[in-house]
């Protein structure tokens, strides 16, 4: 898989939280998994530098990335953003699920 096809199969998408700022996500929900994978882009903000490791990851579990701002916010302070974090996974997943961070 190259990162034009990545794209076509995992596309990003955006939510408005309600102090109105948005910012933008890619989420694979496995309907098998019970773990969601969080990968986090640190300073660059790239999460589709993580296309290869997405990609992997998607077999056995559930899978989110950040990009831009927040992604590198996250990076740097992932355990203050924690609730912030299991609360985005528990809307999208509509769930709970176990979160795994990866730094």
């Amino acid at each position: 898989m190259n990162i034009v096809e990545f794209r076509k199969k995992y596309p990003t998408d955006t939510l408005t939280l309600s102090s109105g700022k948005s910012f933008s996500y890619r989420y694979y929900k496995n309907s098998q998994a019970k773990t969601t994978v969080v990968l986090l882009t640190g300073g660059i903000g790239l999460s589709d530098l993580f296309y290869l490791h997405f990609e992997r990851f998607t077999k056995d579990f559930s899978v989110i990335t950040f990009s831009g701002l927040l992604g590198n916010l996250l990076a740097v302070s992932w355990r203050r953003l924690l609730p912030f974090i299991m609360h985005i996974v528990a809307q999208l997943s509509r769930q709970k699920s176990k979160i795994f961070i990866m730094n």
